[in-house]
């Protein structure tokens, strides 16, 4: 996809927007978004407490369940993380 096309992607349907509020949220939880362990590490803006946890973010775990739950928050309540 280039760059003209995602650009237009997002800007119609918000996902970009919706991943970094999604982002922001886990960010304050606090919990690795692989494993739930509490962390402070981030990788990329993610909470990832681990290299192993960071290689199932990059190449098995297409859709982790703790950001498919906070993106849904980020959808339901049109939520603004400052």
């Amino acid at each position: 996809m280039s760059n003209t096309m995602r650009r237009t992607h997002s800007d119609t349907l918000g996902c970009y927007d919706q991943l970094v509020e999604a982002y922001k949220l886990l960010q304050r939880d606090k919990r690795c978004v692989i494993c739930d362990n509490v962390t402070t590490k981030q990788k990329w803006g993610v909470p990832l407490c681990s290299s192993t946890c960071i290689e199932k973010w990059c190449f098995d775990i297409v859709k982790p369940e703790a950001l498919g739950a906070a993106l849904e928050l980020v959808k339901q309540r049109n939520l603004r993380v400052n």
